[in-house]
């Protein structure tokens, strides 16, 4: 098939993040639709129901990487735990969050804990996370998911 210009704007707007893998998935979802195809397939509609069928349950699959990848980094429980309520905040926040407000959060939720130990911690599990592509920090600081349909995914599933 093939896509219009605003169709294809709109596809890259939804995925946030053009990386091949994500726009292979929801070439694949296009194609998975079920429904009958018009002369003007896909259209902004149809990104969009490919999307959302990218978050279904049945293609957890197409993300567990994202997940299991971070117990292979993050071998201490302390930092896997850091990770996961810094990507759970995040998720939630689609324009992102300030980056010491976002540290900040996470030592108010992590009471019981050293805060200046858990400040040191998160900013390098930060540092990692933007280097492994799940984060993206703009110049003014504040950090977002890279990719809005592994945010949007993480959301759906970890909160």
């Amino acid at each position: 098939f093939t896509l219009t210009d605003e169709v294809c704007q709109h596809c890259l707007k939804q995925v946030g993040w053009p990386l091949p893998y994500y726009l292979q998935l929801i070439f694949h979802s296009l194609k998975e639709l079920p429904q009958q195809r018009t002369a003007d397939f896909p259209r902004i509609t149809d990104i969009d129901a490919a999307y959302a069928a990218l978050l279904q349950p049945h293609h957890d699959a197409l993300f567990a990487h994202w997940h299991s990848r971070l117990a292979e980094q993050f071998e201490s429980p302390d930092a896997l735990r850091i990770a996961h309520e810094l990507l759970r905040t995040l998720c939630t926040k689609p324009r992102g969050i300030k980056r010491d407000t976002l540290i900040a959060t996470l030592q108010a939720r992590l009471l019981n804990s050293d805060t200046e130990q858990i400040g040191q911690q998160a900013r390098q599990i930060l540092n990692i996370l933007e280097r492994d592509g799940y984060l993206l920090r703009s110049p003014n600081e504040t950090i977002s998911f890279r990719s809005f349909l592994l945010r949007d995914f993480w959301k759906r599933r970890y909160t």
